[in-house]
C-alpha cells in the first residue's frame, strides 16, 4: 500500500495498531467459554486500546429514558458503575 501523506500513513499506523489489537483479543479470548468474561474482555483490551480508564455497556430504554450498565469493566482504583440507572 502507497501512502502519499502524513495524515494517511498515521491512518494506515493506526489502522495496523488497531488489527493488531484485535488479533491479540482473539488469541487471548479463542478457547474462553464464558460469555461473561469474553465480554470483559472486550472491554478490557477496548479501554486499554483506547487508553481509557472504563469501558461498558449500557442497555437504554429510550422510551423511558433509562440506561442500565449491563457489563463493565474499570481500571485499577476506578470506581465501577454497574448497576446505576442512568
Amino acid at each position: 500500500m502507497y501512502v502519499n501523506s502524513p495524515e494517511e500513513r498515521e491512518i494506515a499506523k493506526n489502522c495496523v495498531a488497531f488489527c493488531s489489537a484485535l488479533r491479540r483479543v482473539e488469541q487471548q479470548l479463542r478457547s474462553e467459554e464464558n460469555s461473561d468474561a469474553i465480554i470483559d474482555g472486550v472491554l478490557q483490551a477496548t479501554a486499554e486500546f483506547y487508553g481509557a480508564s472504563r469501558a461498558s455497556i449500557v442497555e437504554a430504554d429510550w422510551e423511558l429514558g433509562v440506561g442500565i450498565i449491563t457489563h463493565e469493566w474499570c481500571a485499577d482504583g476506578v470506581e465501577h458503575q454497574k448497576d446505576i440507572q442512568t
